[in-house]
């Protein structure tokens, strides 16, 4: 019975671990922040106002610029799509990966109005990137990665301590199932019939004549 119950606590243990982990992966965030402004005389843009979807869960998240023009939103690691529209600009949207550090990134927008035409969706010669300028939002593999190590480590982590707590588990079983072969061997030999001794006959000497 305590064998049984050494490995259950330790598999509730290992699923609890794992469960914690998932959570803190899920609720950790960060702020992405930046500058909206004129891309032809840099003035601020202040207003703005920027959408951002989650393309893993479809969630939205919003954001106004300030007075000055600047924003901030927390967001969870992730690939998401932000679409920025003000008063008099083009629309400006692009895709982003948003790692576990803060980022920078500031956005010009075209002040002729309508919408930004020339997005590039083919895939095959930028992955989706405006032309004509470089994508704001720098280098999104090296954030990935990034994101992809601390998971792959924590996932060590986790392996390890469920490997400890099963092989202590094992150790603890181990033991006491020696024990409980003494305690019975001990208990075989108290039951064992005690074999008496072969009888002595003593020859007899035969009377005088």
């Amino acid at each position: 019975m305590n064998g049984k119950r050494i490995i259950v606590v330790s598999a509730v243990f290992c699923l609890m671990v794992a469960v914690c982990a998932s959570l803190a992966f899920a609720q950790q965030t960060a702020t992405v922040s930046g500058h909206v402004f004129n891309e032809d005389n840099e003035q601020p843009v202040p207003g703005a106002n920027i959408v951002i979807e989650s393309l893993d869960s479809s969630q939205n998240y919003y954001a106004n610029t300030d007075g000055s023009g600047y924003y901030s939103v927390n967001l969870p690691a992730g690939e998401y799509h932000v679409t920025v529209n003000a008063n008099n600009y083009q629309q400006w949207e692009t895709n982003f990966y948003m790692g576990l550090s803060p980022q920078n990134y500031d956005i010009p927008l075209n002040p002729t109005g309508g919408y930004y035409d020339n997005y590039d969706d083919d895939p095959s010669d930028g992955s989706g990137d405006f032309e004509g300028f470089e994508m704001p939002f720098g280098d999104m593999d090296e954030e990935f990665i990034t994101t992809m190590l601390t998971i792959l480590v924590s996932l060590i982590v986790i392996f390890f301590i469920c490997l400890v707590t099963i092989t202590v588990a094992l150790i603890i079983i181990s033991s006491r199932l020696g024990k409980i072969r003494k305690e019975l061997i001990a208990l075989n030999e108290s039951q064992k019939p005690k074999v008496q001794g072969s009888p002595v006959y003593q020859q007899q000497q035969p009377p005088p004549q």
